[in-house]
């Protein structure tokens, strides 16, 4: 497949809006393993480990932040809380 057509099917705003996706689908895994390591504590898993997914999920924000249109990410935000 030539280049000008791998460039026409792929343009920067349809791989903004698969990245975006992706991101805000590993944030929704990221948030589900903060709640079990949370929620399990006791059992084993350390701080460290709450703390390191916290971390991912701090960074994933800020990516999707530059992602996101504003009022994209006002929403999201939104939707998360």
């Amino acid at each position: 497949m030539s280049m000008s057509v791998i460039h026409n099917v792929l343009t920067d705003e349809f791989v903004d809006l698969v990245t975006t996706e992706v991101l805000v689908d590993y944030y929704g895994t990221m948030a589900s393993i903060l709640e079990d390591n949370a929620r399990d504590l006791g059992d084993g898993h350390s701080i460290v480990d709450v703390e390191r997914v916290s971390d991912v999920m701090n960074a994933l924000t800020l990516v999707l932040e530059d992602f996101m249109s504003n009022d994209q990410f006002q929403e999201w935000l939104e939707e998360r809380s």
